[in-house]
């Protein structure tokens, strides 16, 4: 629940947010559902699974996650989903790199 405590919180905001599908108290897979539905949440997603097959990667989509990071992760893996979901952020960087 601690994702989607976070989320309840008033004034938080999570440009993206990586949710591993195997947590303890509540699997990844409800906590998005909840995030989605009761939350009402609409910023990026990314599932963190060790089991990327076609199958699993159907189940967490369904469940509401925008894509999906295979383990183990890599760093360059991380910088990627970043440039996916959030452009933005990168071209805020790369603007500051220039100056």
């Amino acid at each position: 629940f601690d994702s989607v405590q976070a989320l309840q919180q008033k004034g938080e905001h999570y440009d993206l947010i990586f949710m591993d599908v195997q947590m303890p108290k509540v699997d990844g897979l409800s906590a998005t559902k909840m995030i989605r539905k009761d939350l009402n949440y609409k910023y990026p997603i990314v599932a963190l699974t060790a089991f990327a097959d076609e199958s699993n990667i159907k189940v967490c989509l369904e469940a509401g996650m925008d894509g999906f990071l295979s383990k183990p992760i890599k760093r360059e893996k991380i910088r990627m989903i970043i440039s996916e979901y959030c452009p933005e952020k990168n071209e805020n960087k790369d603007d500051a790199k220039s100056k």
